[in-house]
């Protein structure tokens, strides 16, 4: 008979009868009639053996089948799944013919397994209801089931994927002979699941839910094979997808399940019981081929071939990349959801509850004080069952993520009594966790480094403390309340405690290394691999900063839960237990008395005016937000003499951000690569606050310019040609008398200026050191930084200082506003504001810049000098340098003589003479500065050499060669 001919089961159409045969217990033989011997002899060709499978009725429940029921306009679906006792017999068919007579007329308590036992028959309970003394009960394991290697039933199971329309059954048939052209020789029963077809009394379907397929093969033992190989060759076809659970897991799908081939696993074949006013409808089942056939497994496992296995690993790492940010995204919601309530019950922190959490859903290792659900409801820790092993050995229990997992409490089965404890869920197709603090075995075999690679990588992700620090940045680790970047001996150290590496006692018993094998360190290129290639691994979470204090995300809300915050990459260091006071919408009298609070500190400081008043606020603020900011200009403290508390107040805000007094660092070098050097170190040493203390020379290069408005900052690594982007989250402070700021610094760093008019300020007396309070109090003072930022968001987040500040774009916005805010309302006992907008110190910054005043006086005397003479208003630097040498004896305050000052103030040689070289190229870094209304300007060239003109800033001249 060809594949084309179809057969459906129409029993008044048979020509011949159907013939079941149960293997019954050997019995003294009986003599035959003859025209029963004939009849089997013409049933089908000698030479097929019978198809054998076994078939479990059930006593308790009475029932295995699916009821459906409608109650109060909704549709009520009960299954009885839960098999505790009954028997289990072998069934032999010849054809597929038998096999569907045998689907439909099964009755309610009957359910197949494909797998067969030793005996004939047997009485089969559920595992803890199982008499050692009793030699003919069995359990449904695999310890009494199994594939024969004989003739059996394949059986597929049709998941339709989540977003498309089904395939029909021809559809089906069809599509899966075109994908494994094997299966074109493979004669194919198919059914309606039991689901299918279920209609309600107001007319709506259910429709065609599932469909089952079931091919008689020659050797049942390599349906586990073929199955993999099935899957393997549907993903290669691009018929795979990625299914998330409610705990994150990622779970590989594709349209035949592969959930299903355990020799032990139960086929629900009864059809479902109907209650009142609901009805069913589905296509018969059919054949598709011969009914007759054996079909060979071997060809769907020879199909999946090496290119079919990287190609459906290659669509499944794809579908799987994909959909990585929504997997940590359920599962981060998943470790919150939970953390609660296993903190309250294991009596936990919240930092450790997630740790505990985090280990389980990202390392499947169930923790000592993870809790666990027993298939009698009650709670048991998993330090509980491992002080009492025998007590809990092969125990059933809830999912350990998913309780609630299709309302099944025996879904999970313990082992206690091994070498590795475990639990095994058949949730999502199985996953097995191990308990306690079990190390992951990782196998160091030969050509085996990159699946070494990647088990270590997934042990330190699942520690939830080691990170990126940046993208693309080195591997950072959490440890001890603070953030460390990770060495090699550290690393070393950290995977001998969390992995036990093994290594094969002797290649000739390669078969058994679970048996020979002996334990190893980490071995050495495995954290030299780590180092270099983390940077490359996706899976590793980005850390831009560690903090011991709650802060503010970049749209105000607040941080402030323990651990790692995937919005803001931050990692919070904190207690649990620990509560900050901070309103959710605090109003104007929550913001003045926490300003109150905040400036109590700091109001002693013998601050000059408002402006500076202000500066120094926005350093408080800013040292409480600048891990969260991207960018953030830089603070000052100035003063006229030494001791007016400079140092005092640097080291005190550098307390409120850091949560301890930061280290003075000296001057740093004016050279430009020392300077990127010396920054790009102490990024690496993930340093939150940089103060420079007692500056003496001018501050201002173009490596701190890109320092202050750089989100990354890149640079070399000592010794090594590899260039790394470090995050920059560090808050910089400067002190010094007298501060000069030059170049385009000064509009990066707001000076803040002291004056306590005193010839020995350093004599004053103080009730308290400021830097000793700040500490002592500091996640109040925190609290009430963040109190008034909030207050200005509640307010409506009123913009009363002018413009936005370059560079600083989010800094500006959550806190020069509210500083400016601030100042609108809080006044000094003499109704003078007490702040003022803090960017108003950067106009004292150009002011006091020496290049600003050399400019200032080039530009004033030029105009002066030339612009009052038609035809002399182009000039070049031979021509200025002709000019004022023949102007020597100009008096010294007349135009001449200032003009020919400021040319050797800029350009002059020691000996006077000057330097036409290093003229023109100051005249080209300052071209187009605007200052007092005037700028210079190139004005095209005269015999090869540049010209130069001072126009009015109003004025638009046009460039003329």
């Amino acid at each position: 008979m060809k594949r084309s001919n179809i057969c459906s089961l129409t029993r008044s159409n048979t020509s011949r009868a159907r013939q079941v045969r149960l293997v019954k217990k050997p019995a003294m033989p009986k003599a035959k009639p003859l025209l029963s011997t004939v009849a089997s002899a013409l049933k089908a060709p000698a030479k097929d053996q019978p198809v054998q499978f076994s078939r479990v009725t059930a006593q308790e429940p009475k029932t295995l089948n699916k009821s459906f029921s409608y109650e109060n306009d909704q549709l009520i679906t009960t299954a009885n799944a839960y098999l505790m006792k009954g028997t289990v017999e072998k069934v032999e068919v010849n054809d597929l013919l038998d096999f569907q007579n045998l689907l439909e007329t099964a009755s309610a308590n009957v359910a197949f397994t494909y797998g067969v036992t030793d005996s004939p028959s047997a009485t089969i309970v559920a595992s803890r209801l199982k008499n050692d003394a009793d030699d003919n009960t069995i359990t449904r394991t695999r310890n009494h089931f199994k594939y024969p290697q004989e003739p059996g039933v394949l059986m597929l199971d049709y998941d339709p994927p989540p977003h498309g329309k089904p395939f029909s059954p021809r559809r089906l048939i069809s599509k899966l002979r075109r994908v494994v052209p094997a299966l074109a020789d493979a004669a194919m029963l198919w059914r309606a699941s039991s689901s299918s077809g279920i209609i309600l009394p107001d007319g709506t379907t259910t429709g065609l839910k599932g469909q089952r397929l079931y091919i008689l093969v020659k050797d049942a033992s390599l349906i586990p094979k073929a199955a993999k190989a099935l899957e393997y060759l549907l993903w290669a076809a691009g018929l795979g997808w990625i299914y998330i659970s409610k705990s994150g897991i990622p779970l590989r799908r594709c349209p035949i399940d592969q959930a299903v081939y355990r020799p032990e696993h139960l086929d629900f074949v009864a059809n479902p019981t109907l209650g009142s006013g609901v009805k069913r409808e589905v296509p018969d089942s059919f054949i598709d081929g011969d009914h007759y056939t054996r079909f060979d497994l071997q060809s769907v496992i020879d199909a999946a071939t090496l290119d079919v296995v990287n190609r459906a690993k290659a669509n499944y790492d794809k579908r799987k990349a994909e959909k990585q940010d929504e997997i940590q995204r359920i599962r981060a919601a998943w470790v919150e959801a939970q953390v609660p309530r296993l903190a309250e019950r294991a009596k936990l922190s919240q930092h450790q509850a997630r740790q505990v959490l985090t280990a389980a859903v990202e390392g499947q290792i169930l923790g000592p004080d993870f809790i666990l659900k027993t298939d009698q409801g009650e709670e048991v820790s998993v330090g509980e069952i491992l002080s009492n092993p025998t007590q809990w050995d092969r125990r059933h229990f809830h999912d350990p993520l998913e309780p609630d997992y299709r309302q099944d409490n025996r879904i999970a089965f313990l082992r206690t009594n091994v070498k590795r404890p475990n639990l095994f869920s058949h949730a999502h197709g199985g996953q097995r966790y191990f308990l306690g603090e079990i190390k992951p075995k990782v196998m160091i075999v030969p050509g085996g480094k990159d699946r070494v690679t990647d088990q270590c990588v997934a042990v330190l992700i699942s520690t939830g403390y080691y990170f990126l620090l940046g993208q693309g940045g080195p591997l950072i680790r959490i440890k001890n309340g603070r953030s460390q970047q990770v060495s090699t001996e550290m690393l070393a150290d950290d995977l001998d405690r969390l992995i036990e590496f093994v290594r094969e006692r002797s290649r000739s018993q390669s078969e058994a290394l679970e048996r020979n094998h002996v334990t190893i360190d980490a071995p050495n290129w495995i954290c030299s691999r780590l180092q270099s290639i983390c940077r490359t691994r996706a899976e590793f979470p980005v850390l831009q900063a560690a903090i011991n204090a709650p802060t503010l995300r970049p749209d105000g809300s607040l941080l402030s839960t323990p651990g790692y915050d995937r919005e803001t990459q931050l990692f919070l260091i904190a207690e649990a237990s620990h509560k900050w006071s901070i309103p959710v919408d605090p109003g104007l009298d929550e913001a003045k008395a926490a300003l109150e609070q905040l400036w109590r500190y700091f109001r002693l400081f013998p601050w000059v005016g408002p402006i500076d008043r202000g500066v120094a606020l926005a350093a408080l603020l800013t040292a409480c937000l600048r891990p969260m900011l991207p960018t953030a200009p830089g603070f000052g403290f100035d003063a006229p003499t030494a001791g007016s508390g400079k140092t005092s107040v640097g080291m005190a805000t550098g307390a409120l951000a850091n949560g301890e007094a930061p280290a003075a660092i000296p001057p740093v070098p004016s050279d430009n690569d020392e300077s990127r050097k010396r920054y790009f170190a102490l990024l690496m040493e993930a340093m939150r606050v940089i103060l420079l203390d007692n500056l003496i020379e001018p501050l201002g290069n173009a490596a701190l310019n890109t320092f202050l408005t750089a989100p990354l900052y890149s640079d070399r690594t000592l010794g090594s040609s590899k260039v790394l982007k470090l995050p920059n989250r560090a808050l910089f402070l400067i002190t010094g008398n007298n501060l000069r700021i030059i170049g385009d610094t000064y509009r990066r760093i707001l000076v803040a200026r002291m004056d306590a008019k005193m010839e020995h300020p350093d004599r004053r007396t103080f009730e308290f050191d400021p830097v000793e309070r700040v500490l002592a109090c500091r996640q109040e003072l925190v609290a009430a930084a963040l109190t008034i930022i909030r207050a200005w968001i509640t307010a409506g987040r009123p913009r009363l200082g002018p413009g936005r500040t370059a560079s600083f774009e989010l800094w500006d916005d959550l806190v020069r506003q509210p500083v400016c805010w601030v100042s609108s309302w809080s006044k000094l006992p003499s109704g003078k504001p007490r702040f003022a907008d803090p960017i108003k110190s950067l106009q004292r910054n150009l002011d006091q810049d020496p290049e600003t005043q050399q400019l200032r006086a080039l530009l004033t005397t030029w105009d002066a000098c030339f612009n009052a003479q038609p035809g002399q208003d182009r000039q070049t630097v031979n021509d200025l340098i002709r000019f004022v040498s023949s102007q020597k004896e100009a008096p010294r305050n007349s135009p001449a003589g200032q003009l020919h000052a400021a040319l050797v103030e800029i350009a002059g040689e020691p000996n006077g003479v000057i330097n036409s070289r290093r003229l023109g190229r100051w005249l080209e870094r300052h071209a187009d500065r605007p200052i007092n209304g005037l700028r210079l300007v190139p004005r095209g060239t005269l015999h090869r050499a540049n010209c130069w003109q001072v126009v009015r800033s109003k004025d638009q001249p046009s460039v003329k060669a």
